[in-house]
């Protein structure tokens, strides 16, 4: 009796963005100045990828279709425009959202968004990948809960 066909070969594993991360993290042949342009970047996409969520769920809310919904995502062109659709569901108020997270996570969440910003047009330092990491999973642990 054969086995049946799903069972014939394992599926590879998906490589998810944290597991890119990690491995970056802590693959040390790999020069710093690479790590210093990758690793904001993926850590930016992580932090947007959370924030999607309570964002649609905050416009959901409001009634709006998700045609609008999208389009509005859209418009937030900068991660920190993201916070602010995803804290008040509209993408200008982002002074007022900054603040917010910074009393409500503490000034090392506001400064790890501006360093995945600046880390996306330029190489930044990084001192401790696997702590970057750490923060950026914390952070977008909490901001799915805005």
């Amino acid at each position: 009796m054969s086995a049946p066909p799903y069972a014939s070969a394992p599926a590879p594993p998906r490589q998810t963005g944290a597991v890119r991360r990690e491995a970056l993290a802590r693959d040390r042949h790999l020069p710093g100045d690479v790590v210093a342009r990758v690793l904001p970047g993926l850590c930016r996409t992580a932090l947007e990828a959370a924030l999607l969520e309570p964002a649609r769920c905050r416009l959901l809310g409001t009634g709006l279709p998700h045609a609008e919904i999208e389009q509005r995502i859209a418009k937030a062109h900068k991660l920190t425009e993201l916070v602010s659709l995803a804290h008040y569901g509209e993408i200008d108020r982002v002074g007022e959202t900054m603040t917010d997270l910074t009393r409500g996570y503490g000034q090392q969440a506001t400064d790890h968004i501006r360093w995945c910003n600046k880390g996306t047009h330029e190489a930044v330092p990084v001192d401790d990948a696997e702590e970057i990491i750490r923060r950026t999973a914390d952070l977008a642990k909490a901001v799915r809960s805005l």
